[in-house]
């Protein structure tokens, strides 16, 4: 009867992973799984072949799952990066915690449980947590045991302990580091020190701390990590159950840990997990099954995935295009920038040269309207005979369009002289009160003309070494300006010393004034404010153009403010001394 069920059971067994390898055979999975170098729980060996504890429990599940697993050796941290950035689909060894958990998925089972110890060299007096402040301490970069919560770095923080780090790529760097004199204590896991702490001739501290539960962890970012940790969570569950399975074969070689004894079952019991056994074969049909579903649909997602890759492959080749036709385009417009360049260089020479040309030319311009104005004059004065009232009303208009026209040339030929670098001054201690009393002397007439009160308020004592000349032509600038725009009220002509060796003279009116949107338009030339004035006032816009150009001359500067109906004031700054330049 026993026999009949063991044949029972044996071909219930063959038919279940008949019809399970038929259905994986073609669906053989290549697996990519870090490794780094901590003897005994992962390693390269000697042969260059993946050993340890977890290869050996890796082997197993792959072997279970028809697997091809395909190692990808590294760093700790460069296999935490890499299983972030999906370049590996698992990496083993890892610790819990929830920063992880944001960029890992986790196994649910535990694998295998350590904690950390410090290692010192011989003689080093380090007993407790407290003997590590000033010390400098060897750890591996992104490891538990030193970024974790509950790990080295942390504890020092919690008790104020000044450490200095010093970040290595393995556990193997830690303990040389530490036996080199180059750090004074080492944190490792407690299974590396165990191994190699003769090697390295160090020896444990008492500070032992952050238990550590290990886990499988995937790529949170992987179609494959649901797949992969659902069958690892079940083998890792099956061969913890099974004190004879690799679980506990790889817990003995590489930790020299045993299993608890296995007790004697009855007989009766063993027979009856047979038929709980059958029953569980007869229900695996619709598990594999299910498992089947799961496949096909796996291999939907890998095609999906590599439409996906090609994208991705076809969008880079866009964005390379893309950047070579960014730096075709920069450099056409480096080389519109050089012809600018060049294009700016040669308006400064014929502007230059302009400025020549007027300089030259308006001295030719002057002399017959000097002529025009002297035999207007004289005609006027009736010297060369009686005139009747339309001559004089033609002679005037002649005379006033005449002055106006010098005018205009005496503010082109200042222009030109400032621009071409012609301008020679001729500084001259200069009292300001006279100075200012000579300019409201000179428009007092047109002042009383419109009714205006013309007002001085300078203190005397003031003296300035200016070229004099250039200084009143500023202000005779903007007091006809003032007078001009002025209906009622009065102008008024003030000055006095600022600080920092310098004197401030303004004009002010009670005159039309100037809206805000239209004060850009001051001290450029052949500029008036409003169009419509030309009708009632003559003028070339030139006046505040060349005061402002004066102004720099002299090493000062002019400025303006205004409400418009209300009236306007214009500064004029200079230093007390005049400086040329070098």
């Amino acid at each position: 009867m026993k026999r009949n069920i063991l044949l029972f059971l044996c071909l219930v067994l063959f038919l279940t992973f008949t019809i399970e390898t038929g259905v994986s055979a073609d669906d053989s999975l290549t697996v990519r799984v870090g490794i780094y170098e901590n003897r005994p729980k992962i390693f390269t060996d000697d042969q260059g072949n993946p050993s340890g504890f977890w290869a050996d429990i890796v082997a197993y599940i792959a072997s279970q799952e028809d697997w091809t697993v395909e190692y990808v050796h590294g760093t700790w941290a460069e296999c935490l990066a890499r299983l972030e950035n999906n370049e590996i689909d698992m990496m083993p060894d890892v610790a819990y915690t929830e920063e992880r958990a944001k960029k890992f998925g986790f196994s649910q089972e535990v694998v295998y449980s350590s904690w950390s110890l410090v290692y010192t060299r011989r003689g080093t007096d380090v007993q407790s947590i407290l003997d590590l402040g000033g010390k400098s301490v060897a750890v591996m970069k992104d490891s538990v045991n030193y970024e974790g919560p509950q790990g080295i770095k942390k504890l020092a923080e919690a008790f104020d302990l000044d450490c200095n780090f010093v970040e290595a790529d393995s556990y193997i760097k830690v303990f040389e580091l530490v036996r080199d004199g180059e750090a004074d204590v080492g944190v490792t896991s407690k299974d590396f020190g165990y191994q190699h702490e003769e090697v390295f001739g160090l020896v444990r501290t008492g500070i032992l701390f952050a238990p550590s539960p290990l886990h499988f962890a995937f790529s949170e970012v992987s179609n494959l990590m649901p797949h992969l940790a659902e069958r690892v969570d079940y083998h890792v569950r099956e061969i913890k159950k099974d004190t004879g399975s690799v679980y506990y074969q790889a817990l003995a070689t590489w930790f020299g840990e045993m299993p608890v004894e296995k007790p004697v079952v009855p007989s009766w019991l063993i027979w009856a997990l047979v038929g709980t056994g059958v029953l569980a074969l007869l229900l695996t049909g619709g598990t594999l099954l299910l498992r089947h579903q799961v496949r096909v649909r796996t291999r939907e997602l890998r095609e999906e995935i590599a439409e996906r890759r090609k994208a991705i492959e076809r969008l880079v080749q866009y964005r390379q295009h893309l950047e070579e036709m960014v730096e075709r385009r920069t450099a056409e417009l480096a080389q519109k920038n050089l012809e600018l360049q060049q294009a700016n260089i040669r308006l400064q020479e014929v502007d230059r040269l302009k400025s020549v040309f007027l300089a030259s030319m308006s001295h030719e311009l002057r002399t017959p309207l000097n002529s025009v104005i002297g035999f207007s004059s004289i005609m006027l004065q009736g010297l060369a005979g009686e005139l009747n009232e339309e001559q004089r009303k033609q002679l005037t208009i002649i005379k006033r369009s005449a002055y106006h026209l010098l005018n205009l040339i005496n503010d082109v030929l200042d222009i030109s002289k400032i621009e071409a670098g012609k301008v020679e001054l001729s500084p001259e201690d200069i009292k300001l009160d006279e100075l200012v009393k000579e300019v409201a002397e000179a428009f007092l007439p047109q002042a009383k003309e419109k009714n205006l009160e013309l007002i001085t308020e300078v203190p005397q004592g003031i003296v300035l070494h200016h070229d004099k000349r250039r200084v009143k032509q500023v202000l005779m600038n903007l007091v006809s300006n003032a007078i001009k725009f002025t209906y009622k009220g009065s102008v008024k002509i003030a000055a006095k010393v600022a600080g920092d060796g310098y004197v401030e003279m303004s004009v002010s009116d009670t005159g039309i004034g100037i809206k805000e949107e239209d004060m850009y338009k001051l001290f450029e030339p052949f500029q008036q404010i409003d169009t419509s004035l030309t009708k009632k006032h003559e003028g070339t816009g030139l006046g505040l153009y060349l005061s402002r150009k004066l102004a720099d001359l002299l090493r000062g500067k002019i400025s303006a403010e205004s409400q418009y109906g209300q009236g306007s004031q214009f500064m004029f700054t200079l230093p007390l001394r005049y400086k040329s330049e070098g």
